[in-house]
C-alpha cells in the first residue's frame, strides 16, 4: 500500500475541510511549499494538491504554487493536482 498526502490549498493556505464545507476549515501550514517539503522529508514521492478554490471557480487558481512545488520535487516525485469537482 502506497500513502499519498494530500494537501489542500485554499486563499493560499493549507487547509482541511470540516466535514466537506468550504467556508470551514482548519489551517495546518502558511505556505503549501513548507507543506510538501515536510511530506518529503518523510520520503513520501507523490502528493496529491487540490486547489479548493480553483474546484469552486471551475479553473485552476494555483498554478504559480504547484510550480513552485514542482521545483522542490526530489528526483522521480510526482504531484496529483485535482482542481475541479464535477
Amino acid at each position: 500500500m502506497k500513502i499519498i498526502p494530500a494537501i489542500d490549498i485554499q486563499d493560499g493556505k493549507c487547509v482541511r475541510l470540516t466535514k466537506g464545507n468550504l467556508n470551514s476549515t482548519v489551517k495546518y501550514f502558511d505556505d503549501p511549499i513548507q507543506a510538501a517539503e515536510h511530506w518529503y522529508s518523510y520520503g513520501i514521492d507523490r502528493i496529491h494538491i487540490v486547489d479548493l478554490d480553483g474546484a469552486k471557480k471551475g479553473q485552476s487558481l494555483i498554478l504559480n504554487i504547484i510550480d513552485d512545488i514542482k521545483k522542490k520535487l526530489p528526483k522521480g516525485s510526482d504531484i496529483i493536482i485535482v482542481s475541479s469537482w464535477k
